[in-house]
């Protein structure tokens, strides 16, 4: 039976009681992906998930169809595919500035604007947040805040709002 939805799944209990799995989609994903992974270890061939388990299989399936809004700056025709981190002595660099679209051409562009700085570019997608280069949370609160930019997110993320993203993608 195919799980479908009527609204945002809330926490009951734990550290995120009270807390909406929609907004935390774009506060803690690290926390759901991490949480959803031992759910299906655990449960996996199982018949008895729960609503929890249910709500993030369908979130994450969710997340996986959501496309940025945002035009690649090269062509201005495509949307983002890829985001270009740059690392330096001095630190790292995420920004909207340094993305593009999927054509080869943009993705060349990009890289050779700071060959210097080591650019890697990573998919504009939720899933990047797996990726070692995103192993400290400033990293992943900066790149969770570029997504909801270049997802069209800006301004307040409520949960209806972060529901409705998510249910249309």
């Amino acid at each position: 039976m195919l799980y479908e939805t009527k609204g945002p799944y809330f926490f009951k209990d734990g550290q995120k009681k009270g807390k909406a799995v929609e907004t935390l989609m774009f506060q803690d994903f690290f926390y759901l992906d991490q949480l959803y992974e031992r759910m299906e270890k655990k449960y996996k061939g199982l018949q008895g998930k729960n609503s929890l388990h249910k709500h993030l299989e369908w979130i994450m399936n969710r997340a996986r169809e959501v496309k940025p809004v945002k035009l690649c700056r090269f062509c201005e025709k495509k949307p983002i595919a890829y985001i270009s981190i740059r690392s330096s002595k001095s630190g790292t660099t995420i920004s909207h500035h340094f993305s593009c679209c999927e054509d080869q051409a943009c993705k060349n562009k990009l890289k050779s604007e700071s060959p210097n700085l080591n650019p890697q570019l990573v998919p504009a997608n939720l899933f990047s947040l797996r990726l070692r280069i995103f192993n400290k949370a400033w990293k992943r609160k900066q790149f969770l805040g570029l997504l909801r930019f270049i997802y069209g997110l800006e301004g307040k993320l409520t949960t209806k709002r972060a529901f409705e993203f998510f249910k249309n993608a």
